[in-house]
């Protein structure tokens, strides 16, 4: 029972009127005149709860209790509801008004509203006839719901067409019942329980002892009736010639349909059924779960969605994995969904056979193809993601003219999905549909030529190297597993593993790079393909330069193909081997050694090696000099680089060294022009190498340029908020790299952007930084971050800590070479004496001082020679000072 505001006492079965509209509480029907309007569940839900206040202010919470009793759901999903219930009710057609939005708090129905008794309800006439009930909820389906009551008022065949498990049958049934008021009768036939025209004239009253073509004729004309025809593409010739049938002889019927593929009939409307988007497919899997299982958490919600995103929102595959929630619980049902076994997930026994699980499911559908069309469907299993036709061409085993007509068929018949491109059009097929399709091709004597035409497709294309949107990682590393589980497949095997390294380069999947190219390693080690072995091995030393693994293991690997490559006479090895030499210097700051590294790669360059390597020798010693305070020579370097380089050029390989060479270029020019005093003029350089890294794509690139220019220029040119986004960001693209040693670098920039914050810094904080620093041993930032944190700690307070730490630079940069820091470290050196020793150190600290501005008028360094400068002036002040004092 519900009372209702404005009517005294309370109502068996009122039904509420409110403009041209009469809604039945009991039933929740909405009734427009004498015509039934289509109304999904929820709508229902909140249209009664507004109702029985009238006029009243109903708050957001209360409202979607009404209609998710006991869910946890966004609030725009209310929104939705809301907005569509106005449509229904004509609010934005006609400029009726029945809902107001109280802004911030809930909605108020504003219409007028009177109570009648239930003898007001129009007539229902229509018997119903074998129209099965609804068991369970129509859940996600409002909008096409609402389509197909539409489109049966104004078409005669409407079909509902989808993959198998798509709610297909229940669509069909709410919308028969929407309309049921405007059909003397509605009927429903199943096309997988016999004959249709048996099953059509039994509905109809036709008894066995009479002659159906001579009554059914009568029948049809005498009455309009809804025909419901559910599970066509079982039967797709006998309901096309019933749906000719009875399109020919009854002028006022109008038919039903759900098939997995359109019948293509002159007549006919058709509506694809897609999947479930995510808070509906969510709201699926918590509604059909058992009521003990807890699934409103935040986490359980979680884990939900992740669930239902493997499924594709698939209705039928969310029922089954929920109904086996309380037995696998979510962390169970998350592994049982994430491969193959999610095929054998059991629904209900009185479910019809083909939707007691996902592989009957699919079965029904493989078992109805032609061999031909079935052995294309499991050829095209072997991609895991969409494909072009021209990629089909290249997988499937025949050689048929009418490939491209027989994928569109696969296509309409819901096994495959098309997708749009800009230049064409892609094909897909469903999770589930693969999985049961990839086992069969396992099993079949297929599979072989199959995978080796995939393998031969995958190596063509990542040699062209013309762009990786077309590859996936998935499909790849099934072709490999492929490749080496045989021995007469290694050669295919190593040469797909070398034409993928630029892909999981660019793509960051640096765990799986390692791991195939030790594969191939160890099958080639010490043996005759020792041309093939250096190669490999060239690829595993630039990997390791990623820092995927300890800088020793990088130097080991590096001395090895090195000792390779002068073996076989490769010189582009060697001077890989001895870049990476270089690489793993500069990260441990030894830039001693780097330099000679890179003198020596200059060397071999000039012997005859190609363009590329002379002008990578050149960003090289560039960088070299950079850090060995040379910025004049090094700019020279490095814009030969540029010159060569005017665009960012990862489409066309620039990058035998790890990174893009022109963005690593573009950040050390930036470096130097902010130590030249060129502050925002560096900027706009290192901004420039971040926006072409963004554009390719390329995180480590990415990671270069926020690492080596971006951050550590705008934190020691004291710009602490702008600082900010970029060392999010930095975070963001090390934690999508997955590399440690990279999070560590990130790590060392959030701590030091924390003290910089700070005027006056914890020393807690300042200590924590500098261990961060050290642990991180990102040579290229190293001293930077540690002569900034210096001058924290005497801002801390422990001035004798930072005079120490000040000196031990100096020592230092004598031992690694970076005597760009030199300047900064003996300025600061100076700034500490006079703070701790005061008018006894004026002497010591102006010839510091003094030293600190002539290397960096030596070195180019505008901004150090201005710090310089200006403590000079301020010690020769305090000179006179003391001096006048003393007079």
């Amino acid at each position: 029972m519900v009372e209702f505001a404005g009517v005294s006492g309370r109502l068996a079965s009122p039904l509420l009127s409110f403009g041209a509209f009469s809604f039945a509480p009991a039933t929740q029907q909405l009734w427009r005149g004498g015509t039934q309007v289509s109304l999904g569940s929820r709508m229902a839900d909140l249209l009664l709860a507004l109702l029985a206040r009238p006029g009243e202010l109903h708050l957001k919470e209360e409202l979607i209790a009404c209609a998710w009793p006991g869910r946890t759901v966004e609030e725009v999903n209310l929104r939705t509801q809301i907005a569509a219930l106005r449509r229904v009710l004509g609010c934005e057609r006609d400029g009726t008004r029945f809902i107001a939005t109280v802004p911030g708090r809930g909605y108020r129905f504003v219409a007028p509203v009177t109570a009648t008794a239930a003898s007001g309800l129009p007539a229902q006439a229509t018997p119903l006839a074998n129209l099965e009930q609804p068991r369970t909820p129509l859940i996600g389906r409002d909008q096409p719901l609402a389509a197909v009551v539409q489109a049966l008022r104004t078409r005669r065949q409407v079909t509902i067409a989808g993959a198998g498990g798509t709610g297909k049958t229940a669509v069909a049934l709410a919308a028969a019942r929407a309309v049921a008021a405007e059909y003397a009768a509605v009927l429903f036939l199943d096309g997988t329980s016999g004959s249709l025209t048996a099953q059509l004239l039994s509905g109809l009253g036709i008894t066995d002892g009479t002659d159906p073509d001579q009554q059914l004729p009568t029948v049809l004309r005498s009455s309009a009736h809804l025909l419901v025809v559910d599970g066509c593409e079982a039967c797709i010739d006998e309901a096309t010639e019933l749906v000719a049938t009875v399109l020919r002889l009854a002028a006022r019927s109008a038919l039903l349909l759900t098939s997995r593929e359109p019948l293509r009939t002159d007549a006919e409307t058709v509506l694809r059924l897609g999947p479930l988007d995510g808070p509906n497919a969510v709201e699926l899997f918590v509604a059909r779960a058992p009521l003990d299982f807890p699934t409103g958490s935040p986490d359980a919600l979680a884990a939900i969605g992740r669930i239902c995103r493997q499924l594709e929102g698939n209705p039928l595959a969310i029922e089954l994995a929920a109904a086996q929630v309380d037995r696998r619980g979510l962390e169970g049902l998350a592994d049982a969904v994430d491969c193959s076994a999610v095929l054998r997930l059991r629904g209900s026994r009185t479910a019809t056979p083909r939707h007691r699980s996902l592989e009957a499911s699919v079965a029904y559908d493989v078992d109805r193809l032609s061999p031909l069309e079935r052995n294309r469907l499991l050829a095209l299993s072997a991609f895991t993601r969409a494909f072009t036709l021209k990629a089909a061409e290249a997988i499937v085993a025949d050689d048929s003219p009418d490939l491209h007509d027989g994928v569109a068929e696969l296509a309409s018949r819901s096994l495959l999905t098309v997708r749009p491109l800009a230049n064409g059009t892609s094909f897909a097929m469903p999770r589930m549909v693969r999985l049961y399709a990839y086992e069969q091709l396992c099993g079949s004597s297929m599979h072989a030529q199959v995978m080796e035409r995939l393998a031969e497709q995958l190596r063509r294309d990542l040699e062209q190297r013309t762009g990786w949107s077309g590859i996936d990682g998935e499909e790849l590393a099934c072709a490999l597993d492929w490749c080496f589980a045989a021995p007469e497949r290694e050669e295919l095997a190593l040469a797909l593993t070398l034409a993928a390294v630029p892909f999981w380069f660019h793509t960051g999947a640096f765990g799986h790079a390692l791991h195939r190219l030790n594969h191939a390693i160890d099958l080639v080690a010490n043996g005759p393909r020792r041309a093939v072995e250096v190669e490999l091995r060239t690829a595993l030393t630039t990997l390791l330069a990623t820092r995927i693994m300890p800088p020793d293991v990088q130097l080991g690997a590096a001395s090895v193909l090195i000792a390779h490559a002068e073996a076989v006479g490769n010189r582009d090895a060697a001077i890989h081997g001895r870049w990476a030499l270089w690489s793993g210097s500069i990260w441990r700051g030894d830039f001693t050694a780097a330099r000679q590294h890179a003198r020596d790669i200059e060397a071999i360059a000039r012997g005859g090696a190609s363009r590329e390597v002379q002008v990578a020798a050149d960003r090289l010693i560039g960088t070299v000099l950079h850090f060995t305070g040379e910025q004049d020579a090094a700019l020279a370097h490095l814009d030969r680089v540029l010159a060569f380089y005017p665009f960012p050029e990862w489409q066309t390989q620039n990058i035998p060294f790890q990174y893009d060479q022109r963005i690593v270029s573009l950040c050390y020019r930036a470096r130097i022009l902010h130590l030249q005093g060129d502050t925002d003029q560096a900027l706009r350089t290192a901004e420039t190498a971040l926006a072409e890294g963004e554009g390719m794509g390329h995180l480590l690139s990415i990671t270069y340029a926020l690492a080596v220019g971006i951050c550590p220029i705008l934190l020691d040119a004291g710009r602490v908020e702008e600082a900010c986004a970029p060392v999010a960001k930095l975070r963001a693209t090390v934690n999508a790299l997955r590399i440690p040693a990279w999070q560590g670098v990130a790590q060392m920039f959030e701590d030091w952007l924390v003290v910089a914050h700070e005027r006056t810094p914890r020393l807690a904080a300042v200590n924590h930084a500098l261990a961060s620093v050290r642990r991180s041993s990102f040579g290229p930032v190293r001293t930077m971050a540690l002569c900034s944190l210096t001058d924290a700690l005497a801002r801390a307070g422990a001035t004798p800590e930072a005079l120490a730490l000040a000196s031990a630079l100096i020592q230092e940069t004598g031992v690694t070479g970076e005597r760009w820091a030199l300047p900064t470290a003996k300025r600061l050196r100076a700034e500490l004496l006079l703070r701790t020793r005061g008018e006894a150190a004026i002497a010591e600290a102006l010839a510091e001082a003094s030293g600190a501005l002539r290397l960096a008028r030596d070195q180019g360094a505008g901004a150090c020679a201005g710090a310089a400068q200006r403590l000079i002036d301020a010690i020769a002040a305090r000179s006179v000072d003391t001096v006048s004092h003393a007079a």
